[in-house]
Parts: C-alpha cells; structure tokens; sequence
C-alpha cells in the first residue's frame, strides 16, 4: 500500500468537501434542509419519513427531548444530525454525556460507524502530524468541528462546546448536569476563528426513557425544550423499527412481574401507554 503524502490528504479533503456540502445548502423555495438526501449521498443511509421530520424540527428548535418507545431509533436519528451539523458547519464542538462513559462510546460509535462506511467522511478527517484524528472517545474533521464522549463523573473543567447530546437524563445527577456539563455550552466564540463568518449557535438535545417526576421532568418543565414527535410502539412496528413478534409478548411479561419491580417498569415502556 503506497504511503499518502500530506498534500494528497489537502488534495481528497477539499474533495470531500465538496461532496459534503452539495446537499447541504437549504432548499430556497421552502427553507427545507435536504436531510434524506445528504445521509444517502454522504453515508449511504436511507431516513425513513418520521427520521426526517424529527431532523426538520431539530432545525427550527435548538434544544429538543424525545423520549419515544425503546428501539425506535431515537437515539440514531440524534447523532445522525450532530455527524450532518459537524460535517457541514465548521468549529463545532459536540458533547456526548451520559450517566457512564461507556454509554456515551455507544453514542459517539453512531457517528464513528458513519464515518467509516463513507469515504468522503474518511477523506474529511483531520491529520495532526500524520496521524487521523479519529479515536474512541473523539474524533475532528478538517473543517476544526470535532466530537467527543464524556461521562458525567468525569473531570471536565475547561472544556467548551456548541452542541450537548444527552442520553438517559433521568440516571444522571441533576447538581452534577447543572453545575458542570451545561455550562459548558456559554461560550460564543473561538481563538482564531472569525465571528463574522461563523455563528456558535448551542443546542441541547435529550433522548432517552422517560420515567417522570425526575431531571428530565424538571428540564420540560422551564419550557426551553420542544418534544420532538412521539413514536410508540404502534407506530414503530407499522414502520419495521420494532419486531411485532418480540413485542406482543410484553404484555404476558407485565404480568408476571412482582408490583413495583424494576422488570415491571421496563416492561411497561414498550407498552402503548409507556
């Protein structure tokens, strides 16, 4: 395999560039950014109707929740836009915070996959010193907006970004989010980076289960956070995200679980009511 040179990397990045923003531009008669068509052009992932409505709403409201029925691909479609956002507008910095690293790691591998699978994205990661940017808890493109995971326990003073991606809201300390993470979302600007070409604009979106009467509760309850459009289990198995087989069993299993179990509530959230 013969060695790429540095000017061959400058070389496939502005490439990729190019082919990154050809769907990226919003449409001028509607406003509509082409969201199904950037995800199949850049990575070759098909968005299915309520994928693209749920990015759409991402665009006219910064801060979001979607609490919708487990395997239903919540949590898919939100870092799928962050990949889009990162991609495509430059010195953005995202944060993946969770209640454990290892759960932010799974956030973070929805874009890692994606970059993979693609290789104008591949093309359109950063080298420093011959080396990609591209590890397991972080990763940057050439355009300086880059990801990375967190847990909430962890020493993150010091740190800023534009974007927050927050996954299981309710397991997490709500002193510990207030004080520490969400912060670090005040900051409008960036060394070296001109304000007047590029806007930081913080966003926060949530997914995750929604218990009740606990931190997510209290985040929707100050009115800063749109619901996204709810997709329960009806719904997920009329579109092919739930297998019907595997949830009409979930009833019986209510059943059997002792009250105020925790495999009760777990049941109970692939149910209709959930």
């Amino acid at each position: 395999m013969s060695r790429v040179t540095a000017a061959q990397r400058v070389k496939s990045s502005i490439v990729a560039e190019r082919e990154i923003m050809r769907f990226a531009v919003p449409d001028p008669v509607t406003g509509i950014r082409p969201h199904a068509l950037w995800h199949k052009h850049v990575h070759n992932v098909e968005l299915d109707p309520i994928q693209i409505l749920k990015m759409q709403e991402m665009d006219a409201h910064p801060n979001t929740v979607d609490f919708s029925c487990r395997r239903t691909g919540k949590t898919a479609v939100k870092e799928m836009y962050h990949l889009e956002m990162l991609a495509t507008t430059p010195h953005q910095e995202l944060g993946i915070v969770a209640p454990r690293m290892q759960q932010s790691q799974n956030n973070l591998n929805y874009l890692i996959d994606g970059v993979r699978r693609s290789e104008i994205l591949t093309a359109y990661i950063a080298h420093k010193q011959g080396r990609p940017q591209l590890r397991d808890t972080s990763f940057q493109f050439v355009n300086g907006s880059k990801a990375s995971a967190y847990g909430i326990m962890s020493q993150i003073d010091g740190d800023s970004i534009t974007m927050a991606s927050l996954e299981e809201t309710d397991d997490m300390p709500q002193d510990r989010l207030m004080s520490r993470f969400l912060p670090m979302l005040g900051a409008a600007r960036r060394l070296g980076v001109d304000r007047k070409t590029t806007e930081f604009k913080p966003s926060i979106r949530i997914s995750g289960v929604y218990k009740g009467a606990d931190v997510l509760q209290r985040l929707i309850d100050t009115g800063e956070y749109h619901t996204l459009p709810p997709v329960d289990v009806h719904l997920g198995v009329a579109l092919g995200m739930v297998d019907h087989m595997c949830i009409s069993v979930w009833p019986l299993r209510v059943t059997i679980c002792p009250p105020s179990s925790r495999g009760l509530r777990a049941a109970r959230r692939f149910l209709p009511s959930a």
